[in-house]
C-alpha cells in the first residue's frame, strides 16, 4: 500500500483520469473542426464536449466506487471530482448557449428594424450567463461543504466597502441600462456627443459597440474613443443617422462692387439650380430659399437654405 491504498488502485485511478482527458480532448478537437457560426448544427457540435463530460463522469464515478473501491486519502476524490466536473460542464453549456442564442437571433431573417439591436441582445445574454454561473458556483460550493451563504451574509461590512469602491463601475452599468432603455443610439449610428453645459469636447463618429462599462466611437480620422456610459448618459446626444432629411445652409459673400442686376441674376440662378436638383425638397413645409441677407463686413452676404433628400 502507498498512502493507505494499494499500488494497482493508484494505477487504475490515474489511468481513468488520463482516459477521461483523452476522450474529452478528442471530442473537443472534433467539435472545433467547424468554425463558429449561428447554425444549429455548429452549436450542437460544440455542445457535444460538455455533454460528453456530463455523461462520462457518472460512469467513471461508479467504476471507481464499485469496481476499484478507492480507499485511503483519496477516498472522497471521485465524489469531489464528479461534482466539480458537473459544475464545469454546466458552466460550459451556459457559455455556449449565451453565445449562440444572440447570434442566432441577430442572424434570423424574421428580425426587423423594430427588434432590439445586436448590442442589447448580447448584453442581456452576458448578464444572464453571469448570473447563472454565479448561481452554479454557489450551489457547488454549498454541496462541497463550503458555507457560501453564511460567508456572504457575514460579509456585510466588506460588501459595503466593495460597493463604495465599485461606485464608478455601478454608475457605468446603470448608464448602459439607460442607453438600452431609451435607445438614443445604436451600433452603426453617426452621432455627435455634446457637453450638457457649454462648449466642450464634442466628438463626432460612428458607434462601434455599447458595452457594460463604456461605449466605443470611431471618429472620421479612424481613431477609437472610449466613453464611460455614465459620462455618455449625461451628454446631449445628436443622432445624425436619425435625420429624415439634411439641411443645406450656406452663406456666400459677394464683393461690394457687385451691381443690383448682378445680385438679382445670382439669386435667380441659385434658385433655379436648387429647384432643378432632384435631391432637394420644395414644399410648403420645406421651402427652398436663396436671399440677400444684408451688408456685412467686407461683403454682400447671400444665404442658401434647402432640405436634401438623404439620410446619410
Amino acid at each position: 500500500p502507498v498512502a493507505g491504498q494499494v499500488v494497482w488502485k493508484w494505477g487504475a485511478l490515474l489511468a481513468s483520469l488520463a482516459l477521461t482527458l483523452v476522450l474529452i480532448g478528442l471530442v473537443l478537437r472534433w467539435a472545433q473542426r467547424r468554425p463558429w457560426d449561428a447554425r444549429i448544427s455548429t452549436f450542437l457540435r460544440r455542445l457535444s464536449a460538455p455533454l460528453s463530460l456530463l455523461l462520462w463522469m457518472p460512469l467513471l464515478r461508479t467504476f471507481l466506487d464499485d469496481q476499484v473501491q478507492v480507499t485511503g486519502m483519496v477516498i472522497a476524490w471521485p465524489d469531489y471530482l464528479a461534482e466539480l466536473t458537473r459544475v464545469l460542464a454546466l458552466i460550459w453549456i451556459v457559455l455556449l448557449i449565451s453565445r449562440w442564442i444572440p447570434e442566432a437571433l441577430i442572424a434570423s431573417p424574421r428580425r426587423n428594424a423594430e427588434s432590439p439591436d445586436a448590442s442589447l441582445i448580447r448584453w442581456v445574454a452576458r448578464v444572464f450567463a453571469l448570473l447563472m454561473i454565479l448561481g452554479l458556483l454557489f450551489a457547488a460550493a454549498q454541496d462541497l461543504g463550503i458555507p457560501v451563504y453564511g460567508l456572504v451574509a457575514g460579509a456585510g461590512v466588506g460588501g459595503l466597502a466593495i460597493a463604495l469602491a465599485a461606485r464608478p463601475t455601478l454608475e457605468n452599468f446603470i448608464g448602459a441600462l439607460n442607453l438600452f432603455a431609451d435607445r438614443p443610439i445604436r451600433v452603426g449610428d453617426l452621432c455627435r456627443f455634446d457637453e450638457r453645459h457649454g462648449q466642450g469636447w464634442n466628438p463626432v463618429g460612428t458607434v462601434e459597440a455599447i458595452g457594460l462599462r463604456s461605449t466605443k466611437i470611431r471618429q472620421f480620422d479612424r481613431s477609437l474613443i472610449t466613453i464611460p456610459n455614465a459620462d455618455l448618459a449625461e451628454r446631449n446626444i445628436v443622432n445624425l443617422s436619425a435625420c429624415e432629411h439634411f439641411l443645406l445652409q450656406q452663406r456666400l459673400p459677394l464683393r461690394y462692387e457687385t451691381s443690383a442686376d448682378q445680385l438679382r441674376y445670382v439669386l435667380t440662378t441659385l434658385r433655379e439650380l436648387l429647384h432643378a436638383h432632384p435631391m432637394t425638397l420644395h414644399t410648403e413645409e420645406y421651402p427652398i430659399r436663396a436671399r440677400f441677407l444684408g451688408f456685412h463686413d467686407h461683403a454682400l452676404t447671400l444665404e442658401l437654405r434647402a432640405y436634401v433628400r438623404t439620410t446619410s
